[in-house]
This record gives structure tokens, sequence and C-alpha cells, in this order.
């Protein structure tokens, strides 16, 4: 079983919420989106506007495809390299001294620099995408409830976000 029988399912459905809503936030705050992705990759202008389409893209691919149990397989193994691709940018940047960068991880502007919760939430995610593959065999249907949990666990997830983009983490 993956994250533990009958709560394999809300947590595909958070996981799916997560990831459409950031593919959704990609398209509207493309600018802001736009810059972060140069931030993190080192490509400017169009280069830069296609990789922000292509994540929007498979994020998008990823999460529509947690929320039925014949692809959720896919998508929670879509879900796990994204956010572990977004994991080893941030690691990069605070590695090469580049903490103070946006890297569009919030829906916010960022204040603080990114540091030890940013790879901490993001592992997180990997942790959780790849418990919910394991479970996808057995995972039932992601129905209204499980959407409404998702928003619910999308609420919490973004004050913590919130809260984390204000404050200094070592």
């Amino acid at each position: 079983m993956g994250v533990v029988g009958p709560l394999d399912a809300y947590a595909a459905a958070f996981l799916a919420v997560l990831l459409i809503i950031s593919a959704a936030h990609k398209a509207l705050d493309r600018r802001r989106m736009a810059g972060s992705v140069d931030a993190l990759l080192g490509v400017g202008g169009g280069l830069a506007v296609v990789a922000l389409g292509c994540a929007a893209l498979a994020e998008l691919a990823a999460g529509v495809a947690l929320i039925m149990p014949a692809t959720r397989l896919i998508g929670a193994v879509a879900a796990a390299v994204i956010w572990s691709a977004y994991l080893r940018l941030i690691l990069s940047a605070v590695d090469e001294g580049r903490a103070d960068i946006d890297c569009g991880c919030t829906f916010g502007r960022r204040s603080a620099p990114l540091g030890m919760f940013d790879a901490a939430r993001n592992l997180t995610l990997v942790a959780l995408a790849a418990a919910t593959a394991a479970g996808a065999a057995h995972a039932p249907m992601v129905g209204a409830m499980e959407v409404l949990a998702g928003l619910g666990l999308l609420t919490l997830y973004m004050a913590l976000e919130q809260v984390s983009s204000q404050a200094r983490w070592a």
C-alpha cells in the first residue's frame, strides 16, 4: 500500500490540486515566473518562457493524471520527478550562493532566502508523491470529498508557505 490505504485518494487529491494550482499560477503570473526560471536555470527571454510553459504543462498533466486510479501511477511518478527537479534547482542555488533569488516556489513574492525549509518542503512532496505511487494500484477514485480535503490541505500548505516566505530559516 501507499500512503495508508484509504488516505491514498486524499494524498492524490492534495497533490493534484497543488499541481493544477501551480500550473495555473505559472500561467497567470508569467512575468514573475519567467524571472524565476531565469534565476534558477540561467536562461532568459524566450527560453525562460518555453521552460516555464513546459513546467506548467508537466504540472497540469501530472495533476490531472493523479485524479483517476488508471493514471495515478503515472501522475505520482511525474509529480515526484517534477518536485525532485525543483529540489535540485533549489539546492544548487543555495550551494552556489544564490539563495536570495525568487524561486517562484510560493504563490507570492519571497522576502526570505532559500534554505532548509524549501528543501524540506520539496523533499516532503517527493516522498508523498512516491508513497502515492506505491499505493496507486489499490487507490480509489478521487471524488468530491477528496477534492475538498485536498483544498483544505492546500489552504494549510499556502499558510505555511506564507509564513516561510517571510521568515528567515537556517
